[in-house]
């Protein structure tokens, strides 16, 4: 699932920055920061800081009232749950699905790193 918000996240960049500022403090606006791996050091260490205790707080707390549900299983009471054999289908095309997005963000960076190369010399 982390792949699959990685992709998104990344195209979604290309075409679309929020308006205003990521760090006042810094002068930072989030049209300064630029797309793909450029944007690591782009951001200030107490915004990667936050944004990790962000999705600590979620993990640790905010999924844990789903605590008596089966792994990677965090939707309430009204989500929809499958039966044998729907499941393993539905499981394995999430799967196959996760491992597309993996191969995709790999390529999506060697790509944005080797033109970074070649346009250098």
């Amino acid at each position: 699932r982390i792949a699959l918000l990685a992709v998104v996240g990344y195209l979604v960049t290309q075409f679309f920055t929020f308006p205003g500022y990521l760090s006042p403090s810094h002068g930072l606006r989030f049209a300064d920061v630029p797309n793909g791996m450029a944007a690591v050091s782009a951001v200030p260490l107490l915004g990667w800081l936050q944004i990790i205790a962000f999705a600590g707080y979620v993990e640790t707390k905010l999924l844990q009232k789903f605590k008596g549900n089966p792994a990677g299983d965090v939707g309430g009471e009204k989500w929809q749950r499958y039966e044998e054999p729907i499941k393993s289908q539905k499981l394995l095309i999430e799967l196959k699905n996760g491992r597309l997005a993996m191969l995709g963000m790999t390529g999506m960076l060697v790509g944005e790193r080797l033109s970074v190369i070649f346009t250098r010399h």
